[in-house]
């Protein structure tokens, strides 16, 4: 069902007028043809959202090229086809063909007297229409709004850190610092062991890697790091305990954890 046309200047216009005065009748007619001309746009934008197979672009362009044609005073809107032709570079039977798509579609109605008599079209709203396009830009936009307010939401949200393994390496400053090694020697004290859990701890190993009487972490934070930062400085010290090990003496202990000491004394002096 096609809805009102568009609201051109009535034909009794200063007879409907004739009691205003000059300067009310001015403003009336300004009313009128702003009305006019916000129904033309709003039409016009109607048609370009129509997704009817029949309204293809071409065909919705000769629409709008029509709408555009509509006087205001008097309503009438006769371009000739020729006219139509010129204005888009095609052939006039193409637009003979293409302009009954346009009232098939529901936007228009044309008369026309006689084959050598210009056409006259009128425009139409189909309500059918008009409420589809509103319907499918109402699901658009709370499409949207939803999909803005979930990523809204996921930004205000804070996502929990997950805590990674530490390397020797992750800890690293940009002054070749090493949070692992110092953190590692001053968390938890050197323990003494005696000569025989000296000699367990090292039984059987060829190439004694850890000092005796660290806890494992501490033995991986020093070895790594001094393999980083002065290989040859680890390269003497393990040396120096594998030589502990292979003839302990009850002062063992005491020698590996001196030997240590002074490894973690010239680490902090080189990366000072």
């Amino acid at each position: 069902m096609a809805g009102p046309a568009l609201p051109v200047l009535p034909k009794d216009f200063n007879e409907l007028t004739r009691h205003l005065s000059d300067g009310a009748r001015r403003e009336e007619l300004k009313q009128r043809r702003a009305a006019f001309n916000s129904a033309r746009a709003r039409l016009q934008k109607w048609i370009q959202k129509d997704r009817n197979p029949l309204m293809t672009k071409t065909v919705k362009l000769i629409a709008i090229y029509l709408l555009g044609c509509v006087n205001f005073e008097s309503g009438r809107c006769n371009p000739t086809h020729e006219t139509i032709a010129d204005e888009f570079g095609i052939s006039e039977r193409q637009v003979r063909r293409l302009i009954p798509k346009i009232r098939e579609a529901g936007w228009i109605s044309y008369t026309r007297a006689a084959y050598n008599r210009p056409t006259f079209y009128t425009f139409h709203a189909p309500m059918e229409v008009i409420d589809r396009i509103q319907e499918t830009d109402a699901a658009l936009k709370n499409e949207r709004e939803q999909r803005r307010q979930e990523r809204n939401e996921s930004r205000s949200v804070r996502t929990s850190r997950v805590r990674s393994v530490r390397t020797s390496m992750s800890a690293e400053h940009k002054n070749r610092t090493y949070d692992n090694y110092y953190s590692a020697i001053e968390r938890e004290p050197i323990r003494y062991g005696s000569k025989a859990e000296v000699g367990e701890s090292y039984a059987g190993h060829e190439s004694a890697m850890t000092p005796g009487g660290l806890s494992p972490e501490q033995q991986r934070a020093v070895m790594e790091t001094a393999a980083v930062v002065a290989p040859d400085l680890r390269d003497a010290a393990m040396q120096r305990i594998a030589a502990i090990v292979a003839d302990p003496v009850p002062e063992g202990a005491a020698t590996i954890h001196t030997i240590i000491d002074e490894l973690s004394t010239e680490l902090r002096r080189r990366m000072s």
